[in-house]
């Protein structure tokens, strides 16, 4: 398992959905979301292992840092799903 660099997600006012639409969608496929609409954990399951990471919203930005990722799952394809869980369309 390896750590990645944070990731940064502009949100503008809208934190509190973004944040709301990524539990609801990281809980659907089995994962867990623990934290409010300001910080909180993560952990959801991969076919390669376990991804786990924590969010945190700031002005207007979220940043999610990924703390533990399986070492053959590139980093790109877990941002990419990363940003895909915190969009506010959900």
């Amino acid at each position: 398992m390896s750590a990645m660099a944070p990731i940064s997600i502009p949100v503008g006012v809208a934190a509190a959905t973004a944040v709301k639409a990524a539990k609801t969608a990281i809980q659907e496929v089995g994962g867990t979301v623990a934290g409010d609409d300001s910080a909180g954990d993560f952990s959801v399951s991969s076919p390669l292992g376990d991804v786990k990471g924590n969010y945190a919203v700031a002005t207007g930005t979220l940043t999610v840092t990924i703390t533990d990722k399986p070492m053959f799952a590139p980093a790109s394809m877990i941002e990419a799903k990363i940003r895909e869980f915190f969009q506010t369309q959900h």
